[in-house]
């Protein structure tokens, strides 16, 4: 969790709420401490207009802490 840095990719497998049809959940840091992600909406607790969120690293973590998470980091290219 320490290590996620900005630009990173976070991809959750094994979470699957009743009312979510898909297996996975991913999501990108916006900073190296802060997560966006856009967790759907249900119930109308979040819009169409409103699908997104941003919770601190340590929030994200703690809420999908009982699923497989895979951090994906994309190599900086030099030109």
């Amino acid at each position: 969790m320490n290590t996620i840095q900005k630009g990173d990719f976070a991809v959750v497998s094994g979470v699957r709420e009743p009312w979510a049809p898909f297996i996975g959940h991913a999501a990108i840091a916006t900073t190296d401490n802060w997560i966006l992600d856009m967790p759907g909406y249900k119930d109308g607790v979040y819009t169409q207009k409103d699908n997104n969120r941003q919770l601190q690293k340590g929030a994200w973590f703690d809420k999908y802490k009982s699923a497989w998470t895979t951090v994906y980091r994309l190599k900086t290219s030099k030109e």
